[in-house]
């Protein structure tokens, strides 16, 4: 059995490949090649959650990913989180690999994200709006500017040193060096001039008017993730056309897909389907250059065991391996 640390991990993913094996992942569960169960919840002391995320995938990669976080405001993040993936041969049952996936985690739903966005956006597009500036924020900006050249991004953050800090990381980095990076603008403005908005926060309620919202945007929802918590509003909920990494997930965990069907803002003929759905070509794309199209993520750990599975069967791996049965 293979094991990976965190900075094994990082040299090991390539960004391009993260994002097709989440499209490839998203299409598997939906063509029914995915057994995926809801993940298990047990809350902490002090308001942190302990999941259980469990999975078989293609008949090929067995297993389930551990994660326990707690808030601590001294982390840049604002979250203490600890993550590992067990992966396992689903033919043999035997044990393939343990690998630490904190950043592994952010990286693939950043890469789930840019996958929706590849298939879901304008081609032609200019500002990318980011809302939050943890742990997700970096890697979606990163990896949404592989898959569209943006001229602009504006990250919008509560705490003003984290999202300071984010964009100077972004500014002094050579990829950004042409690309205009703003922090200094407000929610709702940064709503009205954005092509591709996506939001990573920890919030519990809208993060911004979505009555600024233009037609033919594309929007990203990938922090909240309590069926009581929200991050857009009724006002785009009303008006956008929405696709769900999982369907039983996010009818049962989405606020943002809860709420707005509990209250009559939004139709469930608006709700088009799965993300893998759309990548397998059983259900449309964007239909027109005005629809207003949602990728609601909640993460799924048909995402963590096809990207683990992909990682730990390259050639050259030099990461200490463990022999269970000696």
């Amino acid at each position: 059995m293979k094991l990976l640390s965190e900075s094994e991990v990082r040299n090991l993913i390539d960004p391009d490949e993260a994002i097709r094996a989440s499209a490839e992942a998203f299409r598997l569960l939906s063509s029914g090649s995915a057994t995926v169960p809801l993940r298990t919840e047990i809350p902490l002391p002090g308001g942190g959650v302990f999941f259980i995320m469990p999975g078989l995938v293609a008949d090929k990669y067995l297993g389930f990913k551990l994660i326990a976080n707690r808030p601590d405001e001294s982390h840049p993040s604002g979250l203490h989180t600890v993550s590992m993936i067990l992966v396992i041969d689903a033919q043999s049952v035997t044990p393939v690999g343990l690998l630490s996936s904190d950043w592994f985690t952010d990286f693939r739903t950043a890469a789930g994200l840019a996958a929706a966005t590849d298939a879901l956006a304008p081609k032609q597009v200019r500002t990318l709006a980011v809302y939050g500036a943890g742990k997700l924020a970096e890697p979606s900006v990163r990896l949404l500017c592989r898959v569209r050249n943006f001229e602009r991004v504006i990250l919008v953050g509560r705490t003003s040193a984290r999202v300071e800090a984010l964009a100077a990381r972004l500014r002094n980095d050579r990829a950004f060096a042409e690309m205009q990076i703003d922090h200094d603008v407000s929610p709702d403005e940064a709503a009205s001039v954005a092509d591709v908005i996506t939001t990573v926060t920890s919030a519990t309620e809208p993060v911004f008017d979505g009555s600024k919202v233009r037609p033919g945007v594309h929007i990203n929802i990938a922090g909240a993730f309590r069926p009581e918590w929200r991050e857009i509003d009724d006002q785009v909920a009303g008006r956008a056309i929405f696709y769900l990494d999982s369907m039983s997930a996010g009818l049962e965990r989405a606020g943002d897909i809860r709420i707005p069907l509990q209250s009559g803002v939004l139709s469930r003929d608006r709700i088009r389907g799965e993300i893998g759905s759309m990548f397998a070509g059983d259900i449309p794309a964007r239909r027109d250059s005005s629809e207003i199209t949602v990728f609601k993520s909640l993460g799924n750990a048909v995402q963590d065991l096809y990207l683990a599975g992909t990682l730990l069967s390259k050639d050259g791996i030099t990461a200490p391996i463990f022999n269970l049965e000696a």
